[in-house]
């Protein structure tokens, strides 16, 4: 899937740049956030999911999905920085996050390495010596500055 990484005291978003399906790596330079308006959304599940998720947790009134939406989400307004899920009943659930958390298949991975390295790059990078789905091309976004600072490493 992937690894998306909220380094809370430092107000960075880490994000790998690998696709994989069926085992099949498909590219290491995907990017992997969305804009909408002044909104960045870092998402990581299937891709024909990210659109309806965006919708779904916008929505004023929200019905649930006829088919599960299997994305979850960081969400970036006004400087801070969301947990966008949706329920298993296919309420959408928003919380605002003021602690580091991890995403994706990598990202319990990449939030244990959080406490024993320096930034939130080495922390994705180590993820992605666990997770095969994690790797490529990393970006780090600046949540404070709300723009990438960090154009891509890769690892």
């Amino acid at each position: 899937m992937t690894t998306i990484l909220y380094d809370h005291p430092n107000r960075k978003i880490a994000v790998d740049g690998r696709v994989s399906s069926r085992g099949m790596i498909n590219t290491e330079k995907a990017e992997k956030w969305v804009k909408d308006g002044d909104d960045v959304w870092f998402i990581c599940g299937p891709i024909s999911d990210r659109r309806r998720l965006i919708n779904h947790i916008n929505a004023t009134d929200p019905e649930a999905p006829k088919w599960p939406i299997k994305c979850d989400a960081f969400l970036v307004r006004k400087n801070n920085v969301y947990l966008c899920t949706v329920t298993s009943e296919g309420e959408p659930s928003v919380s605002k996050l003021n602690y580091s958390h991890g995403i994706g298949s990598g990202g319990m991975f990449a939030l244990a390495s959080l406490d024993h390295f320096d930034s939130v790059t080495a922390a994705v990078a180590y993820a992605a010596t666990r997770d095969a789905d994690t790797g490529g091309k990393m970006h780090v976004f600046d949540v404070a500055q709300m723009e990438f600072v960090v154009d891509s490493i890769c690892f």
